[in-house]
């Protein structure tokens, strides 16, 4: 609650208004970013903090200052988005228009460490080193470190490398806590031990496959290979097939019988069955 009543006084003061501890603004805000602002506090006020964080952006992209962000990192960090929380802190730190000076400079980098503590963090030591990190369908660039940063929640996170089989995890995370992922990915190879290429892998796909090419499969907890000639479902297929086309030719064959009979005969190929007389 406390957050709320906070945030209210901060959107005034990112009007103009003067507070204690605060500055009064150098220069006047244009009537387009009050009126956003205006608005903002209208959906903070109704406790609809996604419709406020959206309509302080757009005044922050009109007018930006050091108010504004400052009003961003607190709703980012009332809706536990943390990590960009920190980052709209950071910012209103930085920014020299309606400068943080005082008790709310102080205040904002309290803040700021008490979003940087909620944010959940996890090291990666991945083989080969230049793996990609997919996040929810989204890639992500960890750190100089190997690190990422996340808010608390559940994510399905997968590792993905060229001529590399990709891994997937399904990673829950708590405000403030640190995981470390050790992976290495299994390369694609075929018999003959070379590491297949993707386009390699990719074409002989669409061909059938070679009969050394391998494909990985799980045994148990370890990986196993088994070429593809022994794998059930390609020798189904030609069954399929064979028996397709010996169908195709007793029709063909038939059809050829009938085209040969007799046109002067006025009995049909089942009377002839029947009566075992010729045409």
């Amino acid at each position: 609650m406390w957050f709320r009543v906070l945030l209210g006084s901060v959107l005034w003061a990112a009007l103009g208004a003067s507070w204690p501890g605060g500055v009064q603004a150098r220069e006047e805000a244009p009537p387009a970013y009050r009126e956003v602002i205006d608005r903002a506090l209208q959906e903070h006020a109704a406790a609809r903090f996604e419709e406020a964080y959206v309509l302080l952006k757009q005044a922050h992209e009109i007018w930006p200052n050091a108010g504004s962000a400052r009003a961003l990192g607190m709703t980012c960090y009332e809706l536990l988005h943390f990590v960009e929380a920190g980052r709209w802190f950071e910012q209103a730190l930085a920014l020299e228009r309606r400068r943080l000076t005082g008790a709310r400079r102080a205040e904002v980098i309290d803040l700021m460490a008490r979003a940087r503590a909620d944010t959940a963090r996890v090291q990666l030591q991945l083989s080969p080193p230049d793996a990609e990190v997919w996040l929810e369908g989204r890639r992500v660039l960890p750190s100089a470190r190997g690190e990422i940063s996340l808010d608390p929640g559940e994510y399905r996170v997968e590792f993905r490398s060229d001529g590399h089989l990709s891994q997937g995890q399904r990673l829950i995370l708590g405000a403030g806590e640190s995981r470390e992922i050790e992976l290495a990915l299994s390369p694609i190879t075929s018999v003959s031990g070379v590491v297949a290429s993707p386009e390699q892998v990719a074409l002989e796909a669409l061909e059938g496959g070679p009969s050394g090419l391998e494909v990985p499969v799980k045994s148990g907890s370890e990986t196993a290979a088994r070429p593809i000639h022994r794998r059930w479902w390609v020798w189904t297929a030609v069954g399929v097939v064979a028996a397709v086309a010996t169908t195709a030719l007793l029709v063909m064959s038939d059809q050829g019988e009938v085209s040969g009979a007799n046109p002067n005969s006025n009995l049909t190929i089942e009377t002839l069955s029947e009566s075992g007389s010729a045409p």
